[in-house]
């Protein structure tokens, strides 16, 4: 869409810009086709190109014009749909051209089929079949795990009690004809059940200037799926090596005018005891529409005591939204700060009513105001659940520096709105949206029912971007859990010092996020 460009140049540092890229896709049959789910995919991509200072242009395949990929620097195909149309220029053109092609799953044969390239001698691979997994009688099986860098990385699978289930079991089966042309990066092995003809097939090729994908690797995203794997390989095919120590991040959720100034002071001494910079998730104003209760964050004095002596401490101040939940609209269920939403309508997966420009600007404006009248600094801003418009987002990109959320991402479907957030184990130095984003990848410890997640799950995670070259482990935190010293709610304050000292086990270091190389290199401090 031309507006995301729009938006780039809007925002971006011409001199910061290190390349451009063309993003094709099969043609998509209709707005409310099947077909427009691959667009999560290339606004996934896109955003991955962000951390390397890309700019980008997406377009359908059909609408490619001859020569066309001689004015990037990159160019990426999402091969969809199985005998899908793809124009023979652009076929002639990728022989010609000397960067990087990154193709996705299906349709290389055409390089046979269409030109008639022996793909045995030029590019040493070849597509055999797509496999669809096996699904008989409830027992299922596919391509699945993927080894790299001494860490086993897993496609999504999970079943539900009501017998359904969540998979992508497509991969393209291919064989290697050249190994001195086509190098195998990674191997992908079958799980669960079935009988393929060969347990372990290829799963990323290297031949010539062509990135083989067998797969989706943004298809249910995940810190241990191969999406992980694809983020660190993006170094490789765009030639950029940014090597860094293991670095963590750990943010303190909520904290609103009701939290305690006593427990939030508890969890800021431990950390500072530990050496451990942190951030901290402050909502500005407090209201609980059920109750007429609202409560400003100026007025509570001893927790603007503590926050003040947190960020003396070593803790850098995010915006949590203005008051993390919204007037009573569609959503009937607990819209209370922390708790309900701000900028988005959970029922209908869209804007709030009435979002637009002046209105989110306005509502940031009273937020900050609590902040000056309490004499607090604020670093950036984090959406409330992670979940707003398309609009609000640009808006966060142009009042804030850095933004410590994951975007969200939407496409009409004939299912309705697809909704998902996007997670990153790096820094992403413009989103789609033109926002600078510190990661969050890990989660938060949780004992909501359906949602439990232990220390031990976000510890388990965390290894996995220890394979990320420049990875940055990154969980929240919430400081209520302090006053809690039971197995429910896993000990407490106890759950915290858990993973932090796991993670420095692991060799991270945390960090703060304005402390990191990136972002200080970034913004020229």
């Amino acid at each position: 869409m031309m507006w995301v460009m729009l938006i780039l140049l809007n925002v971006v540092n011409p001199s910061q810009i290190r390349g451009r890229a063309l993003i094709l896709f099969d043609n998509l049959q209709s707005p409310r086709s099947y077909h427009i789910y691959p667009m999560l995919d290339v606004y996934h991509l896109e955003n991955l190109l962000g951390h390397f200072r890309y700019v980008y242009f997406h377009k359908p395949m059909g609408d490619y014009q001859k020569g066309e990929v001689f004015n990037y620097n990159a160019v990426f195909y999402f091969g969809t749909t199985e005998n899908a149309y793809i124009p023979p220029d652009f076929l002639k053109d990728v022989l010609n051209f000397k960067g990087p092609v990154v193709w996705f799953k299906n349709n290389f044969n055409n390089f046979q089929s269409e030109l008639g390239i022996k793909l045995a001698n030029y590019f040493g691979f070849r597509i055999d079949s797509l496999s669809y997994g096996y699904d008989v009688g409830g027992k299922k099986g596919f391509y699945r795990t993927v080894e790299y860098r001494g860490f086993k990385f897993r496609k999504w699978f999970k079943k539900y009690k009501n017998g359904t289930y969540e998979w992508d079991p497509e991969v393209a089966v291919t064989s290697i004809l050249n190994p001195s042309i086509a190098k195998v990066i990674t191997y992908i092995d079958w799980w669960g059940y079935g009988t393929p003809e060969r347990k372990r097939i290829p799963n990323i090729i290297k031949s010539r200037n062509i990135w083989f994908v067998s797969g989706s690797p943004f298809s249910f995203i995940g810190v241990s799926t191969p999406y992980t794997i694809f983020c660190d390989l993006m170094h490789d095919i765009l030639g950029q090596d940014h090597r860094k120590p293991p670095r963590a991040l750990v943010r303190l959720e909520d904290i609103s005018p009701i939290v305690p100034a006593k427990t939030l002071k508890k969890v800021v001494d431990y950390l500072y005891s530990q050496g451990v910079p942190f951030s901290m998730a402050v909502i500005p104003i407090y209201k609980d529409p059920y109750r007429k209760k609202t409560i400003y964050l100026h007025q509570t004095t001893d927790l603007v005591k503590v926050l003040r002596y947190a960020v003396q401490h070593g803790g850098l101040i995010f915006m949590h939204g203005t008051t993390h939940q919204e007037e009573i609209t569609t959503w009937q269920k607990g819209n209370v700060s922390a708790v309900g939403y701000e900028y988005f309508d959970f029922d209908t997966k869209s804007p709030v009513p009435g979002d637009n420009m002046m209105w989110v600007y306005e509502r940031m404006k009273m937020g900050l105001r609590e902040f000056e009248l309490s004499g607090l600094p604020v670093a950036g801003f984090e959406v409330p659940h992670y979940a707003a418009s398309r609009l609000d987002y640009f808006i966060f990109g142009k009042m804030f520096e850095l933004n410590y959320h994951r975007p969200s991402l939407y496409v009409e479907s004939p299912d309705g709105v697809m909704y998902e957030n996007q997670l990153f184990p790096y820094v992403i130095y413009w989103d789609i949206f033109g926002e600078t984003l510190i990661p969050e990848n890990l989660g938060f410890i949780s004992n909501y029912l359906g949602a439990v997640r232990p220390p031990d799950t976000l510890i388990h995670e965390a290894k996995y971007i220890l394979a990320v070259r420049d990875g940055i482990a990154s969980f929240f935190w919430h400081p209520t859990l302090a006053d809690y010293h039971d197995a429910e709610h896993f000990y407490g304050i106890e759950s915290l010092k858990k993973v932090i000292k796991s993670l420095k086990a692991m060799g991270f270091k945390f960090v703060s996020p304005s402390e990191l190389d990136e972002v200080r290199e970034y913004f020229g401090r």
